[in-house]
């Protein structure tokens, strides 16, 4: 069995690898380090609702960030959605997920304090991913 760490960094390059490949654009970056402080100050469910309205990188990081907390949901039961996130449909279901009335104070910490977790490995890949290779 992984450990969070494990899983975080399993999944945060699954994301940069896959469909999500531009996040590793100086735009992805640039989006991906201003998105945890844009999660702290006005929640993960405002974040995720700014990025339908903003679109491009916000949609992206958005959508890996409901990509994360899927895959991560069968091993600590974050965020239980039935279907698989695609590149363009992640971000709506996590809104849904966490504006739904199941969505509990404590589960919406918890789905937080994971999001941002992820968001690091996610930030920190993205710049080493960006850096030309010696």
């Amino acid at each position: 069995m992984k450990n969070l760490a494990q899983l975080r960094t399993t999944n945060a390059f699954t994301v940069l690898d896959g469909p999500f490949r531009s996040l590793r654009t100086k735009e992805g970056r640039s989006v991906l380090n201003g998105y945890a402080a844009l999660v702290r100050n006005s929640g993960l469910l405002a974040a995720a609702a700014y990025s339908l309205y903003k679109g491009k990188e916000h949609l992206l990081v958005a959508n890996a960030l409901a990509y994360h907390l899927e895959n991560f949901a069968s091993r600590r039961n974050l965020l239980a959605i039935q279907q698989p996130v695609g590149p363009g449909n992640g971000a709506v279901r996590l809104v849904k997920s966490l504006s739904a009335s199941t969505c509990d104070v404590i589960h919406l910490m918890q789905r937080t304090d994971e999001a941002l977790a992820f968001l690091g490995y996610l930030k920190h890949l993205a710049a080493a991913a960006a850096q030309p290779e010696p």
